[in-house]
């Protein structure tokens, strides 16, 4: 969810405009129908930019399940996407993921352990102020983990459904390996929040370097 780029938005929106979001399920975006289908989060997204007049070519940043999503978003508006940054992303990094029954983290917090053990909030400890509150709240409520936890039973299917989508040789794009294996992955040091400000920051150089060539083509 969007607190989780509590290190990176601020440093990174020093340089660009930045707009992080949740996915429908997840934070304070609501579930809709409830039901969650991987095809229909890049048509979400392209619905959020539209309706919030957010206009393109953009970057996508995605982290881990996320950087999947950005690159379908891309293979199916290339139009609309500039550049790619993608954060230990399934396809190229090699990371074993371990998460412990994700199925069971809504009946846990239910239930109350979940807060007792500190299991999943600990993890959001190193996200600064108001970002690093939210997470820890957001991973102790039922309603965001069973959307979370839908989210990681098909990893597989959307890397492979990512994996099969050819990309525009147009688009740049830029790989960050963190090595993260812990789920939720979350960016919580400022040293993993630096490397990637500073790829997110290189790669925002070289759309605007190809576009005043372009530009100066015309």
């Amino acid at each position: 969810m969007s607190p989780a780029w509590g290190w990176v938005q601020p440093l990174v929106a020093r340089k660009t405009r930045v707009c992080s979001y949740d996915r429908a399920g997840l934070g304070w975006s609501e579930a809709g129908d409830g039901r969650y289908a991987p095809s229909r989060v890049p048509e979400e997204l392209r619905v959020l930019l539209d309706r919030a007049n957010e206009i393109g070519p953009v970057v996508l940043v995605g982290h881990e399940l996320g950087a999947l999503f950005a690159r379908i978003y891309a293979a199916r508006f290339p139009a609309t996407t500039a550049a790619l940054v993608l954060i230990d992303d399934p396809i190229t990094v090699q990371t074993p993921v371990s998460a412990t029954l994700p199925s069971a983290w809504p009946w846990l917090a239910r239930v109350g352990i979940l807060r007792l053990s500190g299991q999943l909030s600990s993890l959001a400890q190193g996200l600064p102020g108001d970002s690093g509150g939210a997470m820890r709240a957001f991973l102790n409520r039922p309603d965001h983990l069973t959307r979370a936890a839908m989210e990681l039973s098909q990893l597989d299917d959307v890397a492979a459904t990512a994996r099969s989508l050819a990309l525009s040789s147009k688009i740049v794009m830029t790989s960050v390996s963190l090595g993260s294996s812990e789920q939720p992955a979350m960016i919580v040091t400022e040293e993993s929040a630096l490397r990637v400000t500073h790829a997110v920051e290189t790669t925002i150089d070289r759309v605007r370097e190809m576009d005043v060539h372009t530009t100066s083509d015309r």
